[in-house]
């Protein structure tokens, strides 16, 4: 019941899996944001997305474009599950208690006034980020994160939620500002979890 209603407030989105389609969670909407599509992006004039990468089997990859204006503070010295927005979720499943997924999330952020950008993550049933990365932001500048961390289980299903935020009162632009103005090179936001077995599903248990 945690686990449903970890996910609820979600939205569903088409993600990769090892080339096979599947439904994956994710939201940056709310009363705390307010979505900025562009004329460009309404009339789908918006950036030619790259195609996806080439997957080793069983990784999860997903990546959002939207754009969405943040205002929920998230502070990177004590950030709570409902602060900023949600720019994804992840539903995971491991096959025991000794498995490992190796997470790797690209996010950006546009900030028009000087402040910082948080990015935290989130278990579910745990209000305590295990990840956090904040970046100063100099006025009509970008953040742009790459963090990558392993998650271990007990065994049991569980879901990541990634969220951002501006550190202290102000607004910043989710892979902003506008299709138009965001820089050539700025990366997509994209989330590439792979799972790595344990040493019991590896068989190396030795027998005496």
């Amino acid at each position: 019941m945690r686990l449903a209603k970890f996910l609820l407030p979600y939205l569903a989105a088409v993600g990769l899996v090892a080339g096979l389609s599947m439904l994956v969670p994710y939201l940056i909407s709310g009363s705390y944001v307010a979505t900025a599509p562009t004329p460009g992006a309404a009339s789908g004039a918006g950036p030619k997305l790259p195609p996806m990468p080439k997957l080793p089997p069983g990784t999860i990859y997903v990546r959002n474009d939207g754009i969405g204006q943040v205002n929920a503070v998230l502070s990177d010295r004590n950030p709570r599950p409902t602060d900023g927005a949600s720019f994804f979720g992840m539903p995971l499943t491991p096959d025991s208690a000794s498995t490992v997924f190796h997470v790797r999330v690209v996010a950006n952020a546009y900030m028009e006034a000087p402040g910082e950008a948080v990015v935290a993550v989130f278990k579910s049933g745990d209000d305590r980020a295990i990840k956090v990365v904040s970046q100063q932001v100099p006025g009509h500048g970008y953040a742009r994160f790459d963090i990558a961390f392993d998650v271990t289980s007990d065994g049991k299903p569980f879901a990541l939620d990634f969220r951002i935020g501006p550190g202290h009162p102000g607004w910043l632009v989710f892979n902003g500002p506008d299709y138009a103005r965001r820089p050539a090179n700025m990366p997509i936001p994209s989330l590439t979890i792979t799972k790595e077995k344990g040493t019991e599903e590896k068989g190396t248990d030795e027998k005496g």
